[in-house]
């Protein structure tokens, strides 16, 4: 099991991601979160604002097609894509996520 995440200031673009990302059953459960204050720099100027985080749990099989999916969605020029490993120890929760998965 892997997670997906990327960030954005718009909850609409990452509700899209998620939506279109579970309609194509590439998860079972999506997060989005919001971010209080975001700081970085964009274009040589400092950016403060609020943004949200998606996490997308899936399978390493599928990690290319929702890849795709959220660079066909998202509205930043460059965003941020990370991937992390996931080790779930709940073999009920694991069984629920493998039959939910296509």
């Amino acid at each position: 099991m892997i997670c997906i995440s990327t960030t954005s200031n718009s909850k609409d673009i990452l509700k899209k991601i998620a939506s279109k990302v579970l309609k194509e059953n590439l998860s079972p459960c999506t997060h989005i979160t919001q971010i209080s204050e975001s700081n970085y720099i964009w274009k040589d100027e400092m950016v403060e604002e609020v943004e949200f985080k998606l996490d997308i749990k899936t399978v390493e099989s599928h990690q290319k097609q929702v890849t795709s999916i959220i660079k066909e969605l998202h509205n930043y020029e460059v965003f941020e894509l990370t991937l992390n490993q996931i080790n779930s120890i709940n073999q009920k929760y694991n069984d629920w996520f493998n039959q939910q998965i296509k």
